[in-house]
């Protein structure tokens, strides 16, 4: 059975994030696109288009030396949906710690373009980040 159409976005956008390739995703990604994560100050945030999302994903290198992850689970969920299940290993710039956690990526897909993100992460993940903005 072939891969959702959905899902190979998503998928080839995570792997140009992991790529770093901040072009190649911005291609995959609507122009007024929005991103759930969190902001310098460690608090939620909403983004909006390509270029407070290249701003977050400058502070995300900026607090992890380093960040790999691996997709643990990916599938489509109804016609506009994608659910990612990664894991990430992660070690703060600031601290050297290094954590796993796992973390969900949720994605909205409309006119074959990245509409919308918002990552989940665990408490272990979440305390790592934390420690960064302390």
């Amino acid at each position: 059975m072939a891969e959702h159409p959905n899902v190979t976005l998503v998928r080839r956008a995570l792997d140009l994030v992991a790529a770093g390739d901040p072009e190649g995703v911005l291609a995959l990604w609507a122009d007024d696109m929005a991103y759930f994560a969190f902001d310098e100050a460690g608090r939620p945030a909403e983004f909006h288009g390509h270029s407070e999302f290249l701003d977050v994903m400058r502070t995300g290198r900026q607090m992890m030396r380093e960040h790999t992850y691996e997709i643990i689970d990916i599938r489509p969920v109804g016609d506009e949906l994608v659910v990612a299940h990664l894991r990430t290993n992660a070690t703060s710039s600031r601290t050297g710690r290094t954590v796993s956690g796992d973390y969900l990526g949720v994605y909205r897909v409309q006119d074959g373009h990245l509409a919308m993100g918002c990552d989940f992460v665990n408490h272990e993940t979440g305390a790592l980040m934390e420690e960064n903005w302390a």
